[in-house]
């Protein structure tokens, strides 16, 4: 059985109402889960900002904003007020790192990025990288740069395709050799306990599932 306390579930659809969003919230909490990841303009609303606080201290779990979501392609500006609006209320923060940059090799522009968001927060950093739609040369080259740089590495937005297990260890082997602390975060397509299972066992410490009751 996996263990809910490595599974982040997340209410990242904003064409639903208020009041799904929380009874949604209300719904896995009770799983006991690692945490639930909410886009940042969840933090100006101040209902859905209550009900998250309320059911976050019931369910035990950590609130986690999400930036640059889905495409990563917004400017930094623009991620840098999103970081913002989450401070004091997020302590963890998964950002789509510009699929632009990573695409065309400008590196130079990928770690500024990441430079520019790490000083501007105190908060945990994973970089979303959105693994399918990548090469596994592309999954080399932004991998290893997260390990010079810093921050963990998530898989995937959930909007561009499921996660693959052989991409999930390939990137397990990268920081495994580096000696980093880094760690994986595999998200998008884990549907079934087995799906879970086998991203587990290829090196990923945490799973990123919008239904987690499916694992159980």
């Amino acid at each position: 059985m996996i263990n809910p306390k490595i599974i982040e579930a997340a209410v990242l659809n904003k064409n639903i109402s208020i009041d799904l969003i929380c009874k949604y919230i209300e719904s896995v909490a009770v799983l006991k889960i690692k945490g639930v990841c909410f886009p940042s303009s969840f933090v100006n609303i101040v209902q859905l900002r209550e009900c998250i606080e309320e059911y976050s201290y019931r369910g035990n779990f950590d609130v986690i904003g999400v930036v640059g979501y889905p495409n990563g392609d917004t400017s930094m500006s623009s991620k840098l007020s999103e970081v913002s609006d989450l401070c004091g209320f997020s302590t963890i923060i998964d950002i789509v790192l510009n699929p632009v940059y990573i695409q065309s090799g400008m590196w130079n522009f990928v770690r500024g990025e990441m430079i520019e968001i790490f000083l501007s927060t105190n908060a945990e950093v994973r970089w979303i990288i959105e693994t399918p739609t990548l090469t596994n040369e592309q999954i080399i080259s932004v991998t290893n740069l997260i390990l010079e740089t810093g921050g963990n590495i998530k898989t995937a937005s959930g909007t561009k395709g499921g996660t693959k297990v052989e991409h999930v260890a390939l990137i397990h082997s990268l920081i495994s050799s580096s000696g980093k602390s880094a760690f994986i975060k595999a998200a998008s397509g884990i549907n079934t306990p087995q799906d879970a299972a086998a991203l587990v066992i290829a090196g990923a410490k945490i799973l990123g599932c919008s239904t987690p009751s499916k694992l159980f």
